[in-house]
């Protein structure tokens, strides 16, 4: 099954202000307080640096969108309002679970379900900001994510990360298996990005994204999503 839809793309920050956001080209407001979300980190052995998930989650619990939005650069803000802010009592029910450290990263909750995890690449983070499903059918990454890592691997590429943080050592985002060329990259226009997502058998997802005049063939790695292909 196919399904277009045009995305336009923002990001975040980690410890520093992003070179250029779009958060910044629109007002990104606090919502009331939710409910307490506590993580639980029982049985982990320091894949979580002990503290830093709690930030994150104390300012879900507040309402805080703005920060979260900022401190969170790898993840579209459109994830973000949808997957944290939506149902904070859902959130809430899926960290008080026991983790499991596995390939992918850490992860809380029952994968198909209510489920979230962060990744390798950031789980040592100071604000480390987990991936979200929230009920069966939910898909593990929308398109809106999708179009984030095609706008950061673009900006990237162009020499204007979105956050300085931003690095093909820290953050890879092409994939590591099955890829092809990718050439032409100059071309593309991350702020003009169509994605078009395509189902695949055993419940996989690939995704074309339209950037200006580049089109990127995109594939889903353990713990997100990769740049296959470029042209």
């Amino acid at each position: 099954m196919l399904l277009a839809v045009v995305v336009a793309t923002g990001c975040g920050r980690a410890d520093e202000r992003p070179a250029d956001s779009a958060a910044d080209r629109s007002v990104v407001r606090s919502v009331d307080r939710g409910p307490r979300i506590e993580v639980n980190l029982a049985g982990l052995r320091g894949e979580i640096t002990p503290g830093s998930m709690q930030k994150w989650a104390d300012d879900v619990s507040a309402g805080d969108v703005p920060t979260v939005t900022a401190k969170c650069w790898t993840i579209a803000p459109e994830y973000i309002a949808e997957r944290y802010f939506a149902d904070r009592g859902i959130l809430a029910s899926i960290f008080t679970q026991v983790p499991v450290s596995g390939q992918a990263g850490v992860a809380w909750g029952r994968y198909g379900g209510a489920y979230g995890h962060v990744p390798w690449e950031e789980a040592k983070s100071g604000y480390p900001c987990p991936r979200v499903t929230l009920h069966a059918g939910q898909p593990q990454y929308s398109d809106a994510y999708v179009a984030h890592i095609a706008r950061r691997f673009i900006r990237r590429a162009q020499g204007h990360p979105i956050n300085p943080a931003d690095t093909d050592a820290a953050y890879p985002l092409v994939c590591a298996f099955g890829r092809g060329s990718i050439t032409g990259v100059g071309r593309g226009n991350p702020d003009d990005v169509a994605v078009t997502r395509e189902a695949l058998p055993h419940g996989d997802t690939r995704w074309t994204v339209r950037a200006g005049l580049l089109t990127m063939q995109m594939a889903v790695k353990l713990g997100g999503v990769c740049v296959r292909e470029a042209s």
